[in-house]
């Protein structure tokens, strides 16, 4: 939601109301897969578990620490489907950008495009081609700073989500993410069960 802000022009609240679903359903899932994963119940290795929960989980840290917790190939395959999935979002921001541009009768294509996305797939495909030896270098300095910059952007997220806004959301918005949480889980597992 936070990423198809600018594209659709959202409701700051109505955003709000979008990532605490998220967060919610993101946690429990985090925690559901791996005790699912360890009773049994989904009948599925190590490998097929992480390409259900990359397939799946929200939010990337979700899925990191959904991967982490069932372990071995589980936890390399959860990030490489979620990363797919990440990239997946700069075509379909630009045609959502689009979208929304000639809906609502703009002509300009500049205004459409979100351009956090084009640097988001500049920096994927700079990282991809940076030698190894700086790669060793600078990736500790980037981690640090990528993870300290993340996390101002969740309290600053968090202190803008007001008990109000909540409230006023009412339980349809849960309802929703939960029936959606559902749906995505059936059609992960069904493609895992498929393709894997």
């Amino acid at each position: 939601m936070l990423a198809t802000q600018s594209s659709i022009h959202a409701k700051a609240e109505n955003v709000a109301v979008a990532v605490c679903t998220v967060v919610v359903f993101g946690t429990i899932g985090m925690f559901l897969y791996p005790l699912l994963y360890q009773l049994g119940v989904l009948g599925l290795e190590a490998k097929q578990m992480g390409f259900l929960m990359g397939a799946s989980l929200h939010e990337v840290a979700h899925a990191v620490a959904a991967g982490a917790g069932v372990g071995g190939d589980a936890e390399q395959t959860t990030v490489i489907i979620k990363m797919l999935r990440v990239l997946m979002l700069v075509p379909f921001l630009v045609m959502l950008g689009v979208f929304f541009t000639e809906k609502s009768g703009e002509k300009s294509i500049k205004a459409a495009v979100p351009y956090f996305a084009l640097w988001f797939l500049a920096v994927v495909v700079a990282g991809s081609l940076m030698p190894q030896g700086v790669q060793a270098v600078a990736l500790p300095y980037i981690v640090g700073l990528d993870t300290f910059l993340l996390t101002v952007a969740m309290i600053a997220l968090g202190l803008g989500i007001r008990k109000d806004v909540l409230e006023n959301a009412g339980k349809r918005p849960f309802i929703l993410a939960a029936v959606l949480m559902l749906w995505l889980f059936a059609a992960a597992y069904g493609l895992t069960v498929i393709l894997t």
